[in-house]
């Protein structure tokens, strides 16, 4: 919600993805901000949302320290059929991450209530 609330929409009518990295202080501003992308007016865009970014919740325990991505959908909110073109690609990337994570975890064992 912080992000949408501060999204920097860009000039013209360039919209798209783009994944920022950030790191969260300890006056929960995003630093050490590292934006991932090929178009500029995305990147200012992007840069500007995550620099506008203040008081985010405190990580969960074990997360301190480290970096944080986000892919941020960018553009003309009153074109609603581009919006739910670009969702779509983001959830999409968004389900292939989730595999290749998923895949990557040690398989999840669970423990008996009663011995055998």
């Amino acid at each position: 919600m912080k992000l949408d609330a501060n999204i920097e929409m860009p000039a013209g009518s360039t919209d798209g993805l783009i994944t920022a990295t950030f790191k969260r202080s300890e006056t929960g501003q995003a630093t050490d901000v590292i934006i991932d992308g090929r178009n500029s007016e995305l990147k200012r865009a992007a840069l500007v949302t995550m620099r506008r970014l203040r008081d985010l919740p405190p990580l969960p325990a074990g997360f301190e320290g480290k970096r944080i991505r986000v892919n941020l959908l960018i553009g003309n909110m009153s074109d609603y059929g581009g919006y739910v073109r670009q969702l779509q690609v983001l959830r999409t990337q968004a389900s292939s991450s989730n595999t290749q994570l998923a895949e990557r975890l040690s398989p999840v064992q669970v423990a008996l209530l009663r011995p055998h």
